[in-house]
């Protein structure tokens, strides 16, 4: 694909047009001609060309199918994608993305074993594993970063079963939540993250998650450790 792209966004009935048997196994590329009546204006308009070029180099240096392309992308798309939350929650900006630009990211990091899966990652709204690949990348390094600091975006992603169960159920929301779990799930010998997240949002259901600090979560899943399955209260 040639030509510049900015950034815009891409209608839902563009759905069915675009996303054919070809263009999902990677057989099809679209040039920005192709996409222009889809396509909406943002009032962002920013140029795609960095992110084609990060695009590349994940693709390049890092193995298929492997959370490493998770950690190499998600804070350098954030930098090179500096748009509002605002905007960042349209669908319809990530759809673009992944279409215009970024398709070959989406396979490479979740290669086609199902053409419905695969257009899911390219099409869901979200940061579930199973949501758009871009999107979910940008709003996880949005959510856990610290100014100018991407290190928990890089912990967490660079543990694909943590991030997956945090963002499936939206904990991972609240940056000292995943601080707290990830801090908690880096010691030796910690427990099953998908035996342990469940008893810890059946603690939190009567508290609010914003008033919990990383070391409140800490303290509390170390609780939820020492005690027998069937204990999860505080």
């Amino acid at each position: 694909m040639s030509g510049a792209v900015v950034l815009a966004r891409l209608v839902d009935e563009a759905r069915s047009a675009l996303l054919s048997r070809e263009f999902l196994r990677g057989e099809l590329r679209y040039a920005p001609e192709d996409l222009q009546v889809w396509t909406e204006p943002v009032p962002e308009p920013v140029d795609l060309a960095p992110v084609r070029d990060l695009v590349r180099e994940v693709v390049r240096t890092t193995e298929a199918g492997s959370a490493a392309a998770d950690v190499a992308a998600a804070p350098r798309l954030r930098k090179v994608l500096p748009i509002s939350r605002r905007l960042a929650a349209d669908p319809g900006v990530w759809r673009f993305v992944a279409v215009a630009v970024a398709a070959d990211l989406v396979r490479h990091r979740w290669p086609v074993r199902t053409l419905a899966a695969t257009r899911q990652r390219f099409w869901r709204a979200g940061v579930r594993h199973d949501s758009n690949a871009i999107g979910r990348l940008w709003w996880i390094a949005e959510l856990t970063r610290d100014g100018d600091d991407f290190s928990l975006a890089t912990r967490v992603l660079g543990n694909a079963n943590l991030a997956t169960t945090l963002f499936a159920r939206r904990l991972g929301w609240h940056r000292p939540v995943v601080e707290g779990f990830v801090r908690f799930f880096s010691r030796p010998g910690a427990p099953s993250v998908e035996a342990t997240v469940p008893r810890f949002s059946a603690a939190v259901g009567t508290c609010l998650l914003d008033a919990l600090g990383a070391e409140d979560v800490v303290a509390l899943l170390e609780r939820i450790a020492r005690r027998p399955s069937g204990g999860a209260g505080r």
